[in-house]
């Protein structure tokens, strides 16, 4: 019977639009009720003023350059038998170009794909550390050669930052 059914062609699917990345941005009388919360909560809870010996490694401002996306599920409890690798794709989704991406496994060439070709979301740069430690994160770090070209990448936004030539300084 299901012979006798016509060959249609392939519906040709066009790509999706997608919204462009969303960029937070408070209005001047929001920043100043955001001002205004922070001194009301310090005053009620004095203990949330951080230490001044953790000040050189507090985050001060925000950067112009990549983007580190990492979505580490190791934490999550699950059935022995169950994978959650799967999950860390999802941070594809936000990464932009010239940002890096971790997974604990490469991409199909088809996901790549998809994702730059049909969807629009840019290259990044997929690093994948190989090793299978306790999480995402630490094989991520424990991996060398990873873990210089991301501390390179940062000496590289830290260099603009500060409107050095690339390469002037190591």
């Amino acid at each position: 019977m299901l012979q006798s059914l016509p060959q249609m062609a392939p519906a040709v699917v066009p790509p999706l639009p997608i919204v462009p990345h969303f960029e937070p941005a408070a209005s001047i009388d929001e920043q100043a009720r955001l001002d205004q919360l922070v001194t009301e909560m310090i005053v009620e809870q004095p203990n949330l003023v951080a230490d001044e010996r953790l000040s050189a490694v507090c985050w001060q401002s925000e950067k112009i350059g990549p983007a580190l996306h990492l979505d580490d599920f190791s934490a999550i409890r699950t059935p022995p038998d169950m994978a959650t690798d799967y999950l860390q794709d999802r941070a594809r989704l936000r990464a932009r170009d010239g940002d890096f991406l971790v997974t604990a496994d490469p991409p199909e060439d088809a996901f790549q794909d998809y994702f730059n070709q049909q969807l629009g979301l840019g290259s990044p740069t997929w690093l994948c550390p190989g090793l299978r430690e306790s999480s995402l994160a630490v094989s991520c770090w424990a991996n060398r050669s990873l873990r210089r070209r991301l501390v390179a990448a940062i000496r590289r936004v830290d260099r603009h930052d500060r409107g050095w030539a690339a390469g002037e300084c190591s």
